[in-house]
């Protein structure tokens, strides 16, 4: 602080210098926590102690984390005294365990005096160091500083206040009216929990060492925000390789605690409002110190403070009354601060042995350019309230002058900077996606903004059409949205200080709100069924909740479709219904609609509902120990099937596949019947080909893993059965994407039908196991018909009657059996040994009836 002291010797009047009443004598005490110092390369470390000490200007210096004598030198010689040469000094460095103390004085304001008293604890030492100010020889004007590093981290809480008593013992064992205080990285994460705490402020039967906090801020500091300004670490949120820790800024683990003899009008007194946690704004809760603007300090010293130490340096100062000449001294502004326009700053001062109003002045381009007068005659009582105008400049400096003797007057030390606040949007600031439904973060940074904002939205920029999303949001750079309809290409937000809506900013592009994807749809396709109920079964997920499914069906020869609403099933995003079908081919969709209306649809899906037959064909056991499958590769795997008697009716094929569980999502499967007259006896002429789909519809999935039967009816059109007069084979592929893979039993004898189609070499093999594509089993494809059916039946109309006539083949006896269609049960009609029947009232009738006679050894 630069003072202009005006000594007036007026010898004839013999005026003694105590009429100019008392001036202060002021000392700045820091206390650092400087980290594990001397690093291994200090050519990086030392310029930004030097930066930070040097705009800090301490008297006395305390710090922690001093691993060496030859650090404390160090820390002397290229630090301290590069910025002020030959100005300071230290005490002894005390080689304790673990990192020590250490103490530097500035040699013109006081001096130490030896020796140092040390506090052996379970951990760290505590160092007590005595300084008495310069020109003084008397003792009651020493000043006790204490340098202590107590246990670090959560759940020391024990060791700590068994640290703390060690201290508050030894305070207790001095005179009573000393000037003591404690300093330096204490750990403290909660005044109510910390015993350390009780044991260095609270009231005891001998209160002679008790101390004091000069913030009286006592509470649960830890990771609260609502302590934001007095925080000391982390000062950074990564790691940077000096072993400094992250976190950001929220623990006040720094203090600077007073004796009660603190103020004392005959001694010391703290200057109220000094204690300064250096370079915090106030605004890096859980941030980084040098996370954007700084209000504190200047961006430079930020930066050095981020990467010097994971602790702030704290500070605070005290004054003794001597004997001097009128002074002024501005307080605030001083130098580095920030001061934006349209807020109410103090400009702040003191004054010894000085009368009468005083003169602010402002100059915007010191050194050059004119002070411009604030204001004049105001009363010389520390304090003027001034809202900072523009224009803008990092230059500025107050002076205050007596009006009463114009020579007494001071400036600010350094310059400090008048700006203009600014809200700055920075997400989403163009080329943006967000999604209607989905919830993201609007971000933005203001420097200088007091108060909340409001944040508007646009969708159709730069129309005039700006909504309301937040009337009053807290000015802490976020606020989470969750985007409605309608969606638009040219959005833009807009958010602006509610005191001051002169301030405010825009996206700078436009950005998209697209709608939410649709809902997605994992069924089945179902298999063909016997008659009577079936259930249907899908997974149906969407962005939101409340997703609507119906299933539309109808017979395939119907021309509309009727539908049903798919409830929960109770399983996770899977819903269900069931259908009574009766005979017939049925075509049928899902339909997912979200609560956007989004719809989407599977594709049209067949499935047959029939009667199942009775006569089986089998050529396996039942078991399956083998599967395979194949994808788009066109690999076909097929049984060849000898009739017990031709003609032979199929009715239904069966085929196993695997089922997992949890239940994957399964395909349609590609059904062929082929005559065994190809080359070698190998499939041939196809006879029918239907796709339909396999196993799956269960509610919850398939109950656990295993080979599961699928059935597929056989048929051409509605009515017309498969009749086969020879040899057939049924065969299998997958012509979707997902993969059925179809089952083998291999541990019975080969019956030597099972064959497979190789794509590449475009023949048929035996699987026998012989090519390297084929596996040696009986591939687990089954068949359901009737057999026997005499040859030449004829129907001719008797009347209303029909006459049934038909070929002997030997049988003792025939049975007559009748269907309406293929999907209809075949109904018994009657037994004969007779090649001819009569059907009474057929033909008055009038309805399309099949008949079937089959060969039986029995009535």
């Amino acid at each position: 602080m630069k003072k202009l002291l005006i000594i007036v010797c007026v010898l004839l009047a013999g005026i003694a210098p105590s009429a100019f009443g008392q001036t202060y004598d002021t000392l700045k005490i820091v206390t650092f926590n400087i980290l594990n110092y001397p690093p291994s390369d200090t050519t990086a470390k030392n310029p930004l102690y030097r930066q930070i000490l040097g705009a800090i200007d301490p008297d006395i210096l305390v710090v922690q984390e001093m691993t060496s004598s030859s650090g404390v030198t160090q820390f002397a010689n290229y630090i301290l005294n590069a910025v002020h040469p030959g100005g300071y000094s230290y005490a002894p460095f005390n080689n304790g365990y673990d990192t020590d103390n250490a103490m530097f004085y500035r040699t013109s304001k006081v001096s130490f005096i030896g020796p140092q008293t040390v506090l052996s604890t379970a951990l760290r030492d505590i160092n007590g160091y005595r300084l008495r100010p310069a020109g003084v020889t008397a003792d009651s004007l020493d000043i006790q500083i204490y340098s202590a590093h107590l246990k670090a981290s959560s759940g020391y809480e024990e060791d700590r206040e068994a640290e703390a008593q060690i201290l508050r013992n030894h305070l207790n064992s001095l005179a009573d009216g000393g000037f003591f205080i404690a300093a330096g990285d204490f750990n403290l994460y909660n005044s109510a929990t910390e015993g350390a705490w009780t044991q260095l402020t609270g009231s005891m039967a001998d209160n002679s060492g008790r101390l004091y906090d000069p913030l009286n801020s006592p509470g649960n500091w830890h990771d609260n925000a609502s302590f934001a300004a007095i925080h000391t670490q982390s000062t950074r949120t990564t790691a940077l390789g000096d072993g400094g820790s992250t976190g950001g800024m929220d623990d006040r683990f720094d203090f600077m605690l007073l004796s009660y003899n603190f103020p004392n009008a005959a001694g010391w007194d703290y200057i109220s409002g000094s204690y300064t946690e250096y370079g915090n704004d106030g605004n890096h809760f859980d941030q980084s110190i040098n996370d954007g603007t700084n209000g504190a300090v200047p961006q430079e010293i930020a930066d050095a403070l981020h990467a010097a130490s994971d602790h702030l340096p704290v500070f605070l100062k005290v004054r003794r009354q001597v004997t001097g000449p009128p002074s002024l001294t501005l307080t605030a502004p001083n130098g580095s601060e920030v001061w934006y326009t349209g807020t109410s700053n103090n400009i702040t001062w003191t004054s010894q042995n000085l009368n009468g109003t005083i003169t602010i002045r402002l100059k915007r381009d010191y050194p050059s350019g004119t002070w411009d007068t604030l204001i004049a005659g105001t009363a010389n009582d520390g304090l003027h309230a001034w809202t900072a105008t523009t224009p803008a400049t990092e230059y500025a400096r107050i002076q205050i002058i007596s009006d009463t003797q114009t020579s007494v007057r001071d400036s600010s030390d350094a310059n400090f900077a008048i700006r203009i606040p600014t809200v700055t949007v920075l997400q989403p600031n163009g080329g943006d996606e967000w999604t209607i439904g989905q919830t993201d973060t609007i971000k933005w940074s203001t420097t200088g903004v007091t108060g909340n904002v409001r944040i508007e939205l646009n969708r159709s920029y730069p129309s005039a059409n700006w909504e309301i999303l937040f009337g009053s949001a807290v000015n802490d750079g976020s606020e989470p949205w969750t985007p409605t309809a309608p969606s638009t290409l040219q959005a833009r937000f807009r958010i602006y200080s509610v005191n001051n809506p002169a301030i405010s900013d825009t996206s700078d592009g436009d950005f998209n709100i697209y709608p939410s994807a649709p809902p997605v749809i994992m069924h089945d396709p179902h298999g063909d069924v016997e008659l009577g109920w079936v259930k249907f079964t899908a997974r149906v997920t969407d962005d939101f909740p409340d997703v609507t499914a119906q299933m539309f069906y109808r017979k395939a020869a119907a021309v509309n479709f009727d539908s049903i609403e798919m409830a929960s099933s109770g399983f996770p995003d899977e819903v269900c219904d069931s259908l009574n079908l009766g005979y017939g081919l049925y075509q049928y969709f899902i339909r997912a609609l979200d609560v956007e209306l989004q719809p989407t649809y599977t594709d049209t899906m067949e499935m047959a509902v029939s009667a199942f037959c009775v006569t089986h064909l089998s050529y396996d056991d039942g078991s399956a120990e083998l599967f395979n499958w194949s994808e788009h590769d066109s690999f076909i795997w097929a049984v060849r099937f000898t009739p017990p008697q031709v003609p032979f009716t199929l009715c239904e094929a069966e085929f196993v596949v695997a089922g997992f569980h949890p239940d994957t999502a399964h395909s349609p499967v590609r059904l062929r019947v082929y005559s065994a007259d190809g080359s070698d006896g190998m499939p041939g002429t196809l006879l029918r080909e239907v796709v339909r789909g396999s196993v799956g519809n269960v509610i919850g999935g398939l109950p656990s893993p295993g080979a599961y039967t699928s059935t597929v009816i056989l048929h051409d059109s509605l009515t017309d059965p498969l009749q086969v007069t020879g040899d057939f084979y049924v065969a299998l592929e997958n012509p979707a994407t997902f993969a059925e893979a179809f089952a083998m039993d291999t541990s019975s004898a080969n019956a030597a039908r099972s064959v497979m189609f190789d794509p590449c070499e475009s023949q048929w093999f035996a699987e026998n196991g012989v090519h390297e594509q084929s596996r040696n089993g009986n591939r687990m494809i089954r068949v359901r018909g009737w057999a026997g059916t005499p040859s030449g039946l004829t129907i001719t109309a008797s009347g209303n009657d029909a006459i049934l006539r038909w070929q002997p083949n030997g049988a003792a006896y025939y049975k007559v059996f009748k269907y309406l269609n293929a999907f209809s049960p075949i109904e018994y009609v009657a037994t004969t040994s007779d090649t001819t029947y009569t059907v009474s009232g057929a033909i008055s009738a009038q309805i399309r009836t099949y008949y079937t006679i089959v060969a039986s050894s029995a009535p």
